[in-house]
């Protein structure tokens, strides 16, 4: 199964590919980076400003930019707002629907990695 088939929403506009971008590779860098400060005894200072605070804000971004433009593509197709009982509803049922569920909740577990992981070397780089 093809990506584009699972995830087309995020191809929507180029907000919502921006943002995807953004933190796809704010998230692999931010990995990397955390496991070679890990793996190294003597951390560079301005590793850590990256690790700790440029790459969390990008990631953070980008996660923000995903919804706006997933909302600013909804608001112009015109399509009126439906209700969250019938959109539930509609997302079980649907299996290209479902499957973007089960992206969204495993991005989303993801992303509390990433996240505590960041927490984590700023908490042993504050000690």
């Amino acid at each position: 199964m093809p990506l584009s088939s699972l995830l087309p929403r995020l191809w929507t506009n180029w907000i919502t590919l921006l943002g995807s971008v953004i933190t796809t590779i704010s998230g692999f860098a931010l990995v990397t980076l955390l496991v070679i400060g890990l793996v190294t005894e003597n951390a560079n200072p301005y590793l850590n400003l990256v690790v700790l605070i440029v790459l969390p804000a990008m990631f953070g971004f980008g996660l923000l930019l995903i919804p706006i433009g997933l909302r600013l593509d909804r608001r112009t197709q015109d399509r009126p707002p439906d209700s969250l009982q019938a959109a539930f509803k509609a997302a079980f049922e649907d299996p290209s629907a479902r499957r973007r569920v089960l992206f969204v909740a495993l991005a989303t577990v993801a992303n509390i990695g990433i996240f505590a992981l960041a927490g984590h070397k700023m908490m042993v780089h504050m000690a």
